[in-house]
This record gives structure tokens, sequence and C-alpha cells, in this order.
């Protein structure tokens, strides 16, 4: 059986993001959960679409680099991990 995992917001921020502080232990973190699927939520969705429609001094292509990783969860769910 799989195991489910929902991230929130701010786990998924830590992830995508390479400067946070969290970063490297949340990175750390999911590659030891090894075969998993990964939720995020359609508040999570929401939340992060709300942030980037602020102002910000983020480039174009680090905005799609966020918009493109929720896409890979289908906004749904992604199987991630190694074997």
């Amino acid at each position: 059986m799989s195991r489910l995992h929902l991230i929130d917001t701010n786990i998924y921020s830590a992830w995508v993001d390479g400067n946070h502080k969290r970063h490297a232990s949340v990175v750390d973190h999911v590659e030891e959960l090894g075969k998993t699927l990964i939720y995020v939520s359609v508040v999570t969705v929401a939340e992060v679409e709300y942030g980037l429609s602020l102002p910000h001094p983020l480039t174009a292509g680090y905005v799609q680099k966020i918009r493109s990783g929720l896409l890979g969860f289908g906004l749904g769910a992604a199987l991630l991990g190694r074997s």
C-alpha cells in the first residue's frame, strides 16, 4: 500500500525555493520518504497563486517554475522518490 502525504503551502514554498532557509531539510525529508504519493490541496494552490498575484521582485522565469511545480502535481498528486 502506498503512503500518502499532504504538504501545505509552507512546505511547498520551502521545497521549490532554493534560497529558503528550510529548503535543504525539506528536500532531504521528501527524499527520505521514498516512493510515496505527495498531494497539495486546492488551498495550497490558491495561496500560491494569490502570493504570485501580489507585487513582487520575482522574475517571470521563477514564477513559471513555481507554477510548473504545482502542475507537476496535476493539481492532485505526483509519485515521487527513488526506488
